[in-house]
């Protein structure tokens, strides 16, 4: 396999070319990026990850492996028909210029990216799992409430109320972020230029099913849910 890095944009753009298949490991991907950050011409530039993980945690236990984006963005190259590609064997996440996470993939025509999540192979923290999954039981009663309240309201006033649907939204957003908490596979396939569709599993089946429109302006991309 052979990336290849547009570091002028931002964030910067890593391709892996379409004759380089569809898939790509973590490993894979740190091992070509450091390669290209190595080359004499490349040296100039910001690093483009950090890497975490693999420590020994027995003879055969060692801690899963995580890759960090660095202001960049993994692609798969545009296809002419819509084709499946995955990345696996470890995580993958990636944050923007100023340090905050964003989507490590980047958008492509008639491509959809499957990123399997790998659980570290650490001790497995039950508790917080069960205070996670009380609490969206809980919001989700306050949202089941929050809807009667409108409901009650529509029949009084007879029009929408913007401030109430409002907070409906917020804590519909709540329920979502404890949701994604816990997600070990995401879907990411693009509806069109502007618009993509984000779908969250765990071992149950999907937790979460949002399509968002994207917006463009200059170094700053900004997602709205549909």
């Amino acid at each position: 396999m052979s990336i290849q890095v547009n570091p002028l944009l931002s964030p910067r753009i890593i391709t892996i070319p379409e004759a380089d298949g569809t898939e790509i490991t973590i490993q894979s991907l740190i091992n070509q990026i450091r390669d290209w950050e190595d080359e004499q011409v490349n040296l100039c530039y910001p690093s483009l990850l950090s890497a975490a993980g693999k420590e020994t945690l027995d003879a055969t236990t060692k801690v899963g492996i995580t890759a960090t984006l660095i202001n960049a963005k993994l692609k798969f190259a545009d296809r002419t028909s819509p084709t499946d590609c995955d990345v696996y064997g470890g995580n993958l996440v990636a944050i923007d210029v100023n340090g905050y996470p964003m989507n490590a993939v980047q958008w492509a025509t008639n491509v959809t990216v499957t990123i399997a999540k790998s659980s570290s192979a650490t001790m497995v923290q039950y508790d917080s799992i069960d205070n996670i999954e009380t609490n969206v039981e809980e919001l989700q009663v306050q949202l089941g409430e929050t809807q009667y309240q409108i409901d009650g309201l529509h029949e009084k006033i007879g029009e929408p109320t913007s401030t109430l649907f409002e907070h409906i939204t917020v804590i519909e957003s709540l329920v979502n972020d404890i949701k994604d908490a816990h997600w070990n596979k995401m879907v990411l396939t693009k509806v069109s230029d502007t618009e993509y569709l984000e779908e969250l599993y765990d071992d149950a089946g999907i937790l979460v099913k949002r399509t968002y429109a994207i917006t463009e302006i200059g170094d700053i991309t900004t997602r709205e849910l549909v």
